[in-house]
């Protein structure tokens, strides 16, 4: 995965090389060729498209967290002041639920603006999709993008007409004339929605398959997995992982590694109400998983069933409202302060941090709600770090360290016309 990914990020800068005086000058000239709104390309030689993969498999597997991972390796962006550049190495977006192609291209551009601190939003909110496809490209030349990774792309099914156009255009305009290399993740069903379309079947590259893990022996992937999901364990004392226990993980959740993970927390949470008393047995496991996989249930058995492809169920829905049930239960019987620094904590606080700012606007009758006291601890945050206010949950979860002037700078710089 991270020779794949890393890969395409070097092979797209082969041709696009920032700091390379003659693709300079072609980025320069190309601003005034541009009186009908059209592109033209960079590089005048090379290859016709530019690099592209596409990770398929169900929701669950693991593939947004993996690739994520991957990405942690690389520098997100770089600051070239001997070439007035700031470069974006790579950045990932999610499809819009509703297919939207002026969504997608928007949260495009919002994300630039969040990575570097500029404004290209502001030009982009009130026209409509063609021109808004063109600014998005102009900025996305400007900072030399060298990896787009588009998640969720099963959502590209949903475009239909002038929509579907556009989004060809989009991809066109990316790949062909700005040569950014393309990552697209999704379930199986965007393999349905890229072959629908001849154009984005050429630009969605090799297409890997992510399967679930195969149950085997103590040298399997999957026994090395739930070795390291078992040591992860919060109850008073450990309970073993045996091979009893390892097969009926399995059996339940055919492999897929997000509904082990969320059945590992069933199991625990069930043991640490009963007082610690119970033990983790296969027979629990296949209790729990009974009683709350009732969601998944059509696409366990479809995989039981030996079905694959586009004929399985999604199993997202279930997944995100499995999510939501686990967390109310985490958060009952918790009162307002404890789950303040819970909330707190999962934004970036360190423990002691996060009880801190709580304490600190605490009124003295404790009538105030968890709501309450995060937005007061905030905004005691915000004011002594000399902020008006929090404006990403990055912003929140950023130690100290006030960027208001780096973002000033960063805005001013992109302003600039290239040179």
């Amino acid at each position: 995965m991270f020779d794949h990914v890393f890969g395409m990020v070097l092979e797209g800068y082969g041709d696009r090389n920032p700091c390379n005086p003659a693709f300079r000058r072609s980025v320069n000239e190309s601003y005034h060729a541009e009186p009908d709104g059209s592109f033209r390309p960079l590089v005048e030689s090379g290859p016709s498209i530019a690099p592209a993969g596409t990770l398929l498999g169900i929701s669950g597997l693991g593939k947004t967290t993996a690739v994520e991972r991957v990405l942690s390796f690389l520098p997100q962006v770089l600051i070239h002041p001997d070439h007035n550049l700031h470069q974006i190495v790579h950045m990932k977006l999610e499809c819009p639920s509703d297919g939207s192609v002026k969504s997608l291209v928007l949260n495009f551009v919002d994300t630039i603006d969040h990575l570097l601190g500029s404004d290209y939003a502001l030009a982009c909110r009130k026209v409509s999709l063609g021109p808004l496809v063109q600014l998005a490209g102009k900025a996305a030349r400007r900072h030399h993008i060298g990896l787009l990774v588009l998640d969720e792309a099963q959502s590209l099914l949903k475009a239909r007409g002038d929509d579907e156009t556009q989004l060809i255009r989009f991809f066109v305009m990316l790949a062909n004339v700005l040569r950014i290399p393309i990552l697209l993740l999704g379930t199986i069903h965007a393999r349905q929605a890229l072959s629908s379309t001849l154009h984005l079947a050429r630009r969605a590259g090799e297409t890997f398959v992510w399967e679930p893990m195969a149950h085997g022996d103590e040298d399997s992937e999957w026994h090395h997995y739930m070795s390291a999901l078992f040591s992860h364990q919060w109850t008073r004392r450990e309970h073993p992982l045996t091979p009893e226990l390892s097969k009926a993980y399995h059996d339940e959740t055919m492999g897929i590694t997000g509904l082990a993970v969320r059945l590992h927390q069933l199991c625990q949470r069930h043991v640490i109400d009963d007082g610690d008393e119970d033990e983790v047995t296969a027979a629990l496991v296949h209790a729990l998983a009974e009683a709350r996989f009732t969601l998944m249930r059509p696409l366990l058995d479809a995989l039981r069933a030996g079905r694959r492809g586009v004929e399985l169920p999604d199993l997202g829905d279930g997944l995100k409202k499995l999510d939501e049930a686990l967390e109310k239960e985490a958060s009952r019987g918790m009162d307002a302060p404890d789950a303040a620094v819970a909330s707190l904590r999962n934004l970036g606080y360190d423990p002691q941090e996060a009880e801190h700012m709580v304490n600190a606007v605490l009124p003295g009758d404790g009538n105030q709600g968890g709501k309450e006291i995060i937005k007061a601890a905030l905004g005691r945050r915000a004011k002594a770090t000399g902020r008006r206010g929090v404006r990403t949950l990055a912003d929140v979860a950023t130690d100290g360290k006030d960027d208001a002037a780096f973002a000033a700078e960063l805005r001013d710089a992109a302003a600039r016309p290239s040179t």
